[in-house]
């Protein structure tokens, strides 16, 4: 996972894969030691409801948010990713029509 991940991302974004790995981990960790307290605090079938609910809002943010890149090429994907950034910074930045005398 943590190879695989700074193997895939460009260079630019090598440390951030390392953050996404040590994250997702964590959770996985987390989870790993969790799931028994919540099968006595929950029963098994909450404790399965609540994973299926957080499943079902990982799905919906997924749907929702995340822009289709289906036979776009990574250049195109990184274009798209860039323009939308400049967009935002330029929304942020706008320069005021006052000149300075």
């Amino acid at each position: 996972q943590w190879v695989w991940l700074g193997e895939y991302l460009p260079p630019e974004y090598k440390v951030l894969s390392g953050l996404i790995a040590s994250v997702v981990t964590s959770v996985i960790f987390l989870n790993t030691k969790l799931f028994p307290n919540l099968l006595v605090w929950l029963a098994p079938h909450g404790t399965y409801w609540l994973f299926s609910a957080i499943a079902l809002l990982a799905t919906i943010l997924y749907i929702t948010v995340y822009p289709e890149t289906r036979g776009k090429s990574m250049l195109e994907i990184k274009h798209m990713f860039a323009s939308k950034n400049m967009k935002n910074i330029d929304e942020k930045v706008k320069p005021s029509n006052t000149t300075n005398v």
